[in-house]
């Protein structure tokens, strides 16, 4: 049996690598402003499929999709990513955790310890407000955290 020790702390910040994005199944989710036309219903239709056509065919396979909500694809492709930013398209919230995951579990292969890290940042999120910022043309989410300096051994059959 391995023991690992994980260090329970986001990071003050992390590179967006993967994004989630949201796509409305309805025009009543779109923020219209009292702005309906068809010259915004035409830009809505011209952005979505920018964006879909940035999107790799495997991961549009892979979208889900929630009734009340509309459709969730993750990507890994860094021009989808920026286009959905600047398009209101990205889900900050659920990209903000895949960025702390992904910089939190780097080069960590032990599937109990990743687990738990996924568990400790979905419990962080809930009380955080994370924001995703474009600096020098590259996407970084920052956590505005609490210091929690907890410390977990996990043991695992690795």
């Amino acid at each position: 049996m391995n023991e690992h020790v994980l260090d329970f702390v986001l990071p003050d910040s992390a590179p967006v690598n993967s994004a989630t994005l949201s796509i409305p199944n309805h025009f009543k989710f779109l923020n219209w402003e009292g702005h309906e036309s068809l010259t915004d219903l035409t830009n809505f239709t011209r952005e979505l499929n920018h964006i879909l056509s940035l999107i790799p065919e495997e991961e549009l396979d892979e979208a889900d999709y929630e009734p009340n909500c509309g459709w969730h694809l993750f990507t890994t492709n860094q021009g989808a990513i920026k286009y959905a930013f600047d398009h209101g398209f990205l889900c900050e919230h659920c990209t903000a955790c895949s960025s702390a995951y992904d910089q939190m579990t780097e080069g960590n292969v032990c599937k109990d310890c990743c687990s738990k890290i996924s568990d400790y940042i979905c419990e962080e999120m809930d009380s955080l407000q994370p924001e995703i910022k474009n600096v020098d043309e590259k996407l970084i989410a920052y956590y505005n955290k609490i210091s929690n300096l907890e410390k977990t051994v996990t043991k695992s059959n690795a």
